[in-house]
């Protein structure tokens, strides 16, 4: 199809259960002049019915930067959906012991070649002190939203498939693990440039605090939390 003065170019990128439901990646369009992304998506769940379940809840960026949806397109522009994230019906937040195993497992996929997984474990010493255990506690509906925004962030800037994470509350004692993230991607780079990312950013952003049970007192780890950081 030809181009006209009153059209213009774009590239829509798919990920997840979206790519799985289109069978692509990628998709050039050609739209009207001063189209927003909310009209963009109107055409695409229209010529695309199987995206419909997602579609109040699907995040945007346009350009590798997060967009609302009356944001206005400009030609050539890259407008990337990002499906709602799930962990199927495993807790973010969870008091229950994590099972990286059954993680692991759930991310395997025809189309990805890497799977990797970081382990937070609680430690036995801390300097020369014993850890008897660990408590963790989290401002729970805030810490999901924001870890959410982190893997939705991540799959945008790293263009990975699937990324899990959970992260217990609760008594953790020590060698037990205290938080898990996988991630899945068609190669193994994606995956190790995302991994340390979203750990930071768990320490940084997230809501968690941490206290150390010694065999003679307890105290509260200081927290990373950066007041500063922007959320979508």
């Amino acid at each position: 199809m030809g181009q006209n003065s009153g059209e213009i170019p774009i590239t829509v990128r798919l990920f997840a259960q979206y790519r799985e439901a289109t069978g692509k990646s990628t998709i050039n369009m050609l739209i009207p002049n001063s189209s927003s992304v909310s009209d963009v998506l109107e055409l695409l769940f229209n010529e695309h019915p199987s995206l419909s379940p997602g579609r109040s809840s699907t995040v945007v960026a346009v350009n590798q930067s997060y967009a609302e949806h009356n944001h206005l397109l400009r030609a050539h522009d890259e407008l990337a959906l990002i499906p709602p994230v799930s962990g199927g019906s495993m807790d973010i937040i969870t008091t229950d012991k994590i099972d990286v195993e059954v993680i692991s497992r759930s991310l395997k996929s025809d189309y990805n070649g890497s799977i990797l997984c970081f382990q937070g474990v609680a430690r036995k010493y801390t300097n020369e002190d014993k850890v008897i255990h660990l408590e963790y506690e989290a401002y729970n509906k805030m810490a999901e939203k924001l870890i959410n925004q982190i893997i939705a962030e991540a799959k945008n800037k790293f263009q990975i498939d699937q990324v899990i994470i959970q992260h217990r509350i609760g008594i953790v004692k020590s060698q037990e693990t205290s938080l898990v993230v996988c991630v899945s991607s068609p190669h193994r780079r994606a995956s190790f440039l995302a991994i340390p990312w979203i750990v930071d950013k768990i320490k940084t952003d997230v809501p968690i605090w941490k206290k150390e049970v010694f065999e003679n007192r307890q105290e509260w780890v200081a927290c990373e939390i950066n007041h500063s950081s922007s959320t979508v």
